[in-house]
């Protein structure tokens, strides 16, 4: 077992340059002047929270942020979460399978979102629900709906919320019961496309607010995926026609066979939020998220036809290249074969606000993210459209997360705040031979397996100060003691674990060494204006 101790410090200053003759009203003004002064609107501005974790005006935030409201999501007619995100500059979110995909990673400034999710943090009301084993987000359980605003605040925030935040942090703010509200709504499209929920919300005894939503999205139009094969010359198979042939960015060539089925996609989730104003100084929340998914793949399509146009999927074949050369592979039915998927995940999580008097504040949250089976199957090398066999790799991830954080404000252009948080994660993945990739079955014996546990444990303060109307200083520090332990990597194993993820003892495994990570550096951050927004 390794044991990490990091630190990070940061020091913004922002300023904001204006006019000085606007609504100028001195002696010098006309009457006229003065008139017009005194008919202007105060400027209306919009309060973020995820910057420095404090309420802070956007255009005063001391780091690039933006947002999207629940008007801009009706607006828009957004139905997916990543539409959402795209709405904002410098995100990326990379679908693997195609832009229809419902599983994406994302990328702020050029940090991830292709291979490595693991450095954008991702908060719900402030928790963070990005997976204990690949650190990704599962998006899907999480309806649009529910959301009153996104906050993406971009850039390293290594002194407020840890390594996990290099990229940046994407703040997900779900809606409050405010009053009395029954919301419809449905969409319908081709391939079988539908996307309805239902959402009720209420405020009894002007104490308590309840709200219950309900989200079904289902479809069966995601891109069929081309299926490409490489060829050596020869002679001696069976002659076929139909080969597509593409140029790879190496110089290579990969000849396209056929094309995957279109994905079918089926999604439920649920939400329930409760929450309760003791006095003007107490506010208390509990809320609960719910989500199953699964996907499929309908009938491939070959593109090969043998001489008397029958299609082909499977032996040993011949073809002749646009250069005229004859060339030969190989191509069984499981070449066009894809990975069933499924998931079923859970997020619970409260937290209270407290206002002792004018100047101090505490705020307590705490939360649980569970997945106890994300899934896919790989089908065998014999595999066929209805049968054959393969593996079944379930995947299972549990995250326990707790924050305290004080405000101190000593004087009305002045805050500071101190926190400490906990997070515990644990994760286990496996690899089951199964008699069939059709089914999902732990059941079998058990090919490999791998997990373990981390935890880290985090103080911070950070100091505020509003020095003028055109000066705002943030300065912020962090502390974190980070270990991972229990780690386990077995093969060949003929039974799971008893309490996996947990990983008992067995004499067939080995412990895997902690990763290191080294002492933080010092960070330094200065904006003029909105040069750097």
């Amino acid at each position: 077992m390794r044991k990490c101790v990091a630190g990070a410090l940061v020091l913004s200053a922002t300023l904001w340059f204006a006019n000085p003759a606007a609504g100028q009203s001195g002696p010098n003004a006309t009457d006229k002047e003065k008139e017009e002064t005194q008919k202007l609107e105060p400027v209306k501005t919009t309060v973020t929270v995820t910057g420095t974790r404090t309420a802070t005006d956007l255009d005063r935030s001391p780091v690039s942020t933006s947002l999207v409201t629940h008007d801009e999501m009706e607006t828009r007619n957004v139905s997916q979460i990543d539409q959402v995100l795209q709405l904002i500059e410098g995100v990326n979110a990379f679908h693997t399978k195609g832009p229809n995909d419902t599983d994406f990673n994302i990328g702020l400034r050029g940090f991830a979102g292709r291979g490595d999710p693991a450095r954008t943090l991702v908060l719900l009301d402030g928790q963070p629900i990005n997976d204990s084993y690949y650190g990704t987000v599962n998006w899907t359980m999480l309806p649009v709906g529910e959301f009153e605003r996104v906050e993406v605040a971009r850039g390293p925030f290594s002194s407020l919320y840890g390594g996990n935040a290099m990229g940046g942090v994407i703040n997900l703010i779900t809606r409050r019961a405010d009053h009395r509200e029954l919301e419809i709504f449905g969409q319908y499209g081709s391939w079988d496309t539908t996307n309805y929920s239902v959402r009720y919300s209420d405020r009894f005894f002007r104490k308590l607010g309840v709200s219950l939503g309900y989200q079904r999205y289902q479809s069966g139009g995601y891109e069929e995926q081309a299926v490409l094969k490489t060829a050596t010359t020869g002679t001696g198979a069976i002659p076929v026609t139909g080969v597509v042939t593409w140029p790879t960015s190496t110089g290579g060539v990969n000849y396209q066979i056929g094309m995957t089925g279109r994905e079918w996609f089926n999604q439920h989730a649920y939400r329930a939020r409760l929450e309760y104003t003791f006095s003007p100084q107490t506010f208390a929340s509990v809320q609960f998220m719910h989500q199953t998914r699964g996907g499929g793949f309908n009938a491939y399509d070959t593109f090969l036809r043998s001489a008397a146009g029958a299609p082909v999927d499977n032996g040993l074949v011949s073809f002749v290249d646009p250069s005229g050369v004859t060339r030969i592979l190989s191509v069984t039915p499981a070449n066009f074969l894809s990975s069933p998927t499924g998931a079923t995940t859970y997020t619970y999580q409260a937290q209270v606000l407290h206002t002792f008097n004018s100047q101090w504040n505490l705020r307590i949250l705490g939360g649980v993210n569970l997945s106890p089976n994300w899934w896919y199957t790989t089908p065998a090398a014999n595999a066929t459209l209805t049968s054959g066999g393969g593996s079944y790799t379930p995947q299972v991830t549990r995250s326990h997360y707790g924050n305290i954080q004080v405000g101190w404000n000593p004087r009305p252009r002045h805050q500071f705040i101190f926190g400490t948080e906990t997070r515990h994660d644990a994760a286990g993945i496996q690899v089951v031979t199964v008699p069939s990739y059709t089914s999902h079955d732990n059941g079998y014996p058990t090919t490999s397996q791998a997990g373990g546990q981390a935890i880290n444990q985090a103080v911070y303060v950070q100091d505020q100060v509003l020095v003028t109307e055109r000066l705002n200083i943030v300065a912020g520090a962090r502390y974190d003691y980070w270990k991972t332990y229990d780690g386990l990597n077995q093969v060949s194993a003929t039974t799971p674990p008893t309490n996996y993820p947990d990983h008992g003892s067995n004499a067939a495994t080995a412990k895997l060494a902690s990763s290191y990570m080294g002492p933080a550096g010092l960070q330094f951050r200065a904006s003029v204006g909105n040069a750097f927004r």
